[in-house]
């Protein structure tokens, strides 16, 4: 998916308090409606006539003002108010302390991109995980002539989260920011979605309901849109399963040190059977183990071997993160593979390795480079095209198109990425810039059926780019950019809310097509015998930059 976002328990007395921020009157207040911030576990009221902001600036706004509440981390009140200090204001803002209901907080006024803002940083009475980080602060933003009154109602008290008011939260973004929004007709979906969780006790089983207005949006054309329930199977930089990819029949991605690696099975073998029965082939990119269940007896043959072997796999956990690997060619060409990404917390260590392996090859003058996505089914983009910058270049790269058929635009500049002017991500700190022996080189790009989301942003920052070809096959078509919600019961929700366009502003949304189609054979992936690379190599070779140009040895 491209994507566009602990500490000790506090005091009992601060429990208390917080717990009661919101008063009975306000609740009845018909100028005010419920607001679920979802991602900070926090209720409050806000202007009725205020809607989700489309564009993802706020959670709600009106032509008065705007409120969005987000998770904080830090060890104390200092550390989170400056961690928000620096994500949200820059050098724009001044901090003060003060008390809520006579809890201490941190106040913060100064601008949230162009809007004039305030923010306090709050003590969480519930600290709670995220994606591997435990939180115990929350920042509330808001425009400086409504913070007060929005943070006198804030409250910390789940049940004042009903099914129906979960639920409706929920449509107010899907409605407000899916790609696909205008195709639903949401008067029938939401009386559909709201009779279904009637009268239910708890969100536990809300997800049906919320499982049934994707449906409608995949009908409509979403294919990338998803909901992960909550509990182990939500933290997307973990995992726990047998860690192997199944396209077809055939593996295509084993995870290291996971069960299906240590059990012996490989890229390229093929899946005979499964549990003693004949193996149907699917096209599920996810774990196994989430329909094969805990355990299974898997047969598989591989190409050039006599017979097949069959293995026990169970369940067990195992890390996504598969770092960037590479080699040098023949003729002075570079390879690297980029692998999808969403072992979140790393993005550092994996921009730094594809560098490093960058440089390494590169340390003998390096002429051209493959860059190999065809195992890139996803994640963060932001790692990748940090990590393959040198060869990539400075300048606008990809854009967005929303449904209103509006246009952003994302620049990387030197190891910053800049999404539609707000800095996006700068994981080169204190990490040393790879300047390659030949600038600008001719470069070839490697796709698949399995090139998916960020996997096709990161070939889409390729395309137009001058002495660039796609080789190997068409890509998923997982073509619109995620914007990922945690949600107030654990769930996950990943919505998709633009259009990927390439540099020239096309879109591609049924994947995008290699400039040289060329049948890949999983069996040969990344060896001298394959036929994509084979292919692509040749083609630099005989670019300028290759073709009998004599290169100096590195110093």
């Amino acid at each position: 998916m491209p994507d566009r976002n602990a500490s000790a328990f506090r005091a009992c007395v601060v429990i208390v308090l917080l717990a009661c921020l919101i008063p009975a009157s306000s609740a009845a207040n018909p100028a005010t409606k419920l607001y679920v911030g979802h991602a900070a576990r926090l209720t409050a009221r806000i202007p009725s006539g205020w809607q989700v902001e489309p564009k993802s600036q706020f959670d709600y706004a009106g032509s008065d003002g705007f409120v969005v509440s987000e998770p904080v981390l830090g060890q104390d009140l200092d550390e989170a108010c400056s961690k928000l200090a620096e994500s949200r204001f820059g050098s724009t803002a001044t901090s003060a302390k003060s008390t809520l209901s006579g809890v201490p907080v941190c106040r913060l006024d100064g601008r949230v991109q162009d809007a004039e803002a305030t923010a306090l940083v709050i003590p969480h009475p519930h600290p709670f995980e995220t994606f591997g980080e435990e939180y115990s602060y929350i920042g509330l933003i808001s425009d400086p002539g409504h913070l007060d009154a929005i943070a006198a109602t804030v409250s910390f008290s789940p049940e004042l989260v009903t099914a129906e008011a979960y639920v409706a939260s929920v449509l107010d973004i899907v409605e407000a920011r899916s790609y696909w929004s205008s195709e639903v007709d949401w008067e029938v979906t939401r009386a559909e979605a709201m009779d279904a969780v009637e009268g239910l006790e708890t969100l536990t089983f809300t997800q049906n309901a919320l499982v049934g207005v994707l449906r409608k949006l995949q009908a409509a054309g979403d294919n990338h849109s998803f909901l992960v329930p909550p509990g182990p199977g939500n933290q997307l930089d973990d995992a726990n399963g047998f860690g192997l990819l199944v396209g077809g029949n055939q593996v295509i991605l084993v995870y290291p040190d996971s069960p299906a690696g240590r059990a012996g099975v490989q890229t390229g073998d093929l899946v005979e059977a499964l549990n003693g029965r004949p193996y149907a082939a699917t096209s599920d990119l996810i774990d196994p183990s989430y329909v094969w269940g805990s355990a299974a007896d898997l047969t598989f043959s591989r190409p050039g071997d006599a017979g097949d072997r069959t293995v026990r796999l169970e369940q067990g956990p195992y890390s996504l993160y598969v770092p960037p690997a590479g080699r040098r060619l023949a003729d002075d060409v570079g390879y690297l593979v980029i692998y999808g990404f969403t072992a979140f917390g790393q993005e550092v260590d994996y921009a730094a390795e594809a560098r490093r392996v960058i440089a390494e090859i590169d340390r003998t003058p390096t002429c051209g480079w493959v860059i190999d996505l065809r195992l890139n089914t996803g994640g963060s983009y932001f790692p990748m095209v940090t990590g393959v910058g040198p060869i990539l270049g400075n300048g606008t790269f990809v854009g967005w198109e929303y449904a209103d058929g509006t246009q952003t635009w994302v620049t990387y500049d030197d190891g910053r990425i800049v999404d539609d002017g707000i800095e996006i991500s700068d994981y080169l700190a204190d990490r040393e810039f790879v300047e390659l022996h030949v600038s600008d080189p001719p470069v070839a790009v490697l796709t698949s059926p399995y090139t998916g989301s960020s996997g096709e942003v990161t070939t889409l920052a390729f395309v137009g780019r001058p002495d660039t070809r796609l080789f190997g096959e068409q890509t998923g078509g997982y073509t619109t950019a995620n914007a990922g919600y945690s949600l107030f019961d654990g769930s996950f929700l990943g919505l998709a809310e633009a259009a990927m366009a390439d540099r020239t502003g096309a879109v591609y949304p049924d994947g995008i097509k290699p400039d040289a189609p060329v049948d890949i054979d999983w069996t040969q992936f990344a060896t001298n015998d394959d036929p994509v690379l084979n292919a692509a190599t040749e083609w630099v070779t005989q670019q300028s930059a290759c073709a009998g140009v004599e290169l100096s040895p590195a110093a």
